[in-house]
């Protein structure tokens, strides 16, 4: 089912990130913009282009779901279908910070170690279980969405064919998990965050009455400011509202929310290194925003690249697993 909003707001969040980054750029020579400055604290609203995210997945995986008609049997296929779709340009990406960090180690006479093991908890998504640190700060969130995945094919299959009331009591069970979960390394923890998108999604396939659907709205809202925060609890709900409300074809939109992906990948091994080579001589405010914004064109010209490359492939042989 497409909803031409979501393309939209998935370019949105990228660039929301890129913001939460640039404005927040710090490094051994010091930080771009000093804590408590307004552009800092502005730019700081930009980490919530995560929990956008995590709505718009919560919508688009129960639809996509649904249109297969998702049985038992077909989940290894849709976890194979989901892998390839967002592993393999997670993977060009995780090459790309080694060959930079390579270069730079080359650069400054530096030693190059390659941690095998590292790299293979990369592969699983399970550093926050480890000592070792991601490569690259973006990816925490993609370890929650693969499990997310997971979760969501298990509650589609106890939700597929029921009735509204008994699907609003599995949303509220999901969302219920938060409290039950409280680890932020676990896709639990934001399950209220997913639960918006699900409730969305869940809607347009067999709709709720308006008293049950913003009934739950109002819930979920409550549950994520509690176990979450009050900002993300409201930036989450106006992501609801936005799929939900939001008209119009923007072109530029779409093509932006096209390389969403590619850009949440590649923004800081691309933008956060030219701010590396460059912040250090730059004292001007005005310099420091104008660098800012080039570092913010670069990664998006670069992302285009890495999704006409890498991503837009991998899309292809994603389609040609079939559920």
């Amino acid at each position: 089912m497409y909803i031409p909003s979501i393309n939209i707001l998935r370019g949105l969040a990228a660039l929301m990130v890129c913001l939460y980054h640039f404005t927040n750029y710090s490094d051994r020579f010091g930080a771009i913009f000093s804590r408590g400055h307004w552009i800092q604290e502005f730019g700081e609203l930009g980490i919530n282009g995560v929990f956008v995210f995590f709505v718009i997945s919560g919508c688009v995986i129960p639809l996509s779901l649904h249109k297969y008609d998702f049985s038992f049997r077909k989940i290894g296929r849709f976890l194979w279908k989901r892998w390839i779709r967002i592993e393999l340009p997670y993977l060009a990406s995780i090459v790309a910070v080694l060959l930079v960090g390579l270069v730079f180690a080359l650069k400054e006479g530096d030693t190059f170690v390659f941690e095998a093991q590292r790299f293979f908890h990369h592969l699983i998504y399970t550093i926050p279980f480890t000592d070792h640190e991601w490569y690259n700060p973006v990816y925490w969130t993609l370890a929650i969405e693969f499990q997310f995945y997971i979760l969501v094919a298990f509650f589609h299959l106890l939700m597929k064919d029921s009735e509204p009331i008994f699907q609003a009591l599995m949303l509220l069970l999901f969302a219920q998990l938060a409290v039950w979960f409280p680890d932020n390394r676990l896709v639990t923890h934001y399950a209220p965050i997913f639960a918006l998108g699900m409730t969305l999604a869940w809607h347009r396939i067999k709709p709720f009455s308006q008293l049950l659907l913003y009934g739950l709205v109002a819930v979920f809202f409550i549950l994520i400011a509690s176990t979450n925060s009050l900002e993300i609890a409201l930036m989450s709900v106006l992501t609801f509202f936005a799929i939900q409300c939001l008209k119009g074809d923007l072109k530029w939109g779409h093509r932006l929310g096209d390389m969403s992906y590619s850009l949440y990948l590649i923004h800081g091994v691309i933008g956060g290194n030219l701010l590396y080579l460059m912040s250090r001589h730059i004292d001007n405010g005005v310099l420091k925003v104008l660098l800012i914004l080039l570092a913010t064109v670069v990664s998006i010209s670069a992302a285009y690249l890495f999704w006409k490359w890498i991503e837009k492939p991998s899309q292809k042989w994603s389609q040609k697993v079939k559920l």
